[in-house]
């Protein structure tokens, strides 16, 4: 079967140099960009997504005959502070939307993780990957419950989930 991608929150930092990056692997019909917001200012195929919008999403991944997920779509820590219980409901439920998608469908995913999880109390070098993790940011309470829900879908339900805990980016475009 065709790969065919999909990208949660491709609008974003990240989402727009990994959905040129994608084009550049693959072909423009196997890449689909999904936000929330506006459309990219950049030519890829588009579909406006709510990711708490479960119905949309599984009609997207069935009319693209998607075989990947990019979940980026989330609400990041200074804004999330600002509406915690908001932040979590969207950090949270998009996450098990695609979580339960990609169980039905068999899709992969790939989910990324963040510092945010370890909280203040690691010490700055050399911080362990195996370590106590307690966030102080709801977004790095998200992001920490999201890494034990992929292990629970991966041992489960045998769902392809992968994940990896970002530094704080700042893209090469940024000023």
């Amino acid at each position: 079967m065709k790969e065919s991608v999909l990208i949660t929150g491709a609008n974003g930092q990240i989402g727009t140099v990994l959905v040129q990056e994608l084009l550049n692997k693959y072909e423009f019909n196997q890449v689909l960009a999904t936000d929330i917001a506006a459309e990219p200012n950049q030519k890829v195929q588009f579909e406006r997504l709510d990711v708490l919008d479960t119905a949309t999403f599984e009609n997207l991944v069935n009319k693209y005959q998607i075989t990947q997920i990019y979940h980026l779509a989330a609400i990041l820590s200074a804004s999330g502070e600002k509406n915690p219980l908001r932040t979590w409901e969207i950090n949270m439920n998009g996450f098990f939307n695609v979580m339960e998608i990609a169980k039905k469908h068999d899709l992969k995913v790939f989910f990324p993780s963040s510092i945010a999880v370890f909280g203040e109390e690691q010490p700055v070098g050399n911080t362990p990957q195996h370590t106590v993790l307690i966030p102080n940011t709801v977004y790095g309470i998200s992001k920490a419950a999201g890494e034990n829900w992929t292990n629970y879908y991966r041992k489960r339900y045998d769902v392809d989930v992968r994940s990896l805990r970002y530094p704080g980016i700042i893209g090469y475009q940024s000023k």
